[in-house]
């Protein structure tokens, strides 16, 4: 049972979601490795990636799925990762949002207006 000041499991799950950091981490990860999913190319024979990259770099690919990156459990995993981050950072950010576009009394200052450069 989680005391009281300290936060429990699914809250700490949520500011882990809710963190920007948490998305520019994703997207640069997903940024670097499609890179070498572009470069590298995709899908091709066993015999062509030996010949092109060496039996040692052919075993490290080949176990890190590279050769098939776009559907490896990784490459998915990110995806999760950054669509779980986007939809917990929107609900997180809605309420504020909310707020800001239906304000029912806008404030109005003339002041405001006064001051700019290009009155017409």
């Amino acid at each position: 049972m989680a005391q009281k000041g300290s936060p429990d499991l699914f809250q700490l799950i949520w500011d882990f979601f809710a963190s920007v950091k948490l998305s520019v981490v994703v997207l640069l990860s997903l940024a670097a490795t499609s890179i070498i999913g572009t470069v590298i190319p995709q899908n091709e024979s066993p015999e062509a990636y030996v010949r092109a990259y060496g039996e040692v770099l052919y075993r490290i690919f080949f176990t890190l799925d590279i050769f098939d990156m776009y559907h490896s459990w990784w490459f998915r995993f990110l995806l999760t990762m950054l669509a779980a981050n986007v939809v917990v950072c929107s609900v997180e950010r809605l309420s504020e949002t909310w707020k800001i576009i239906f304000v029912r009394k806008p404030a109005f200052n003339i002041a405001q207006f006064r001051q700019l450069k290009n009155k017409e």
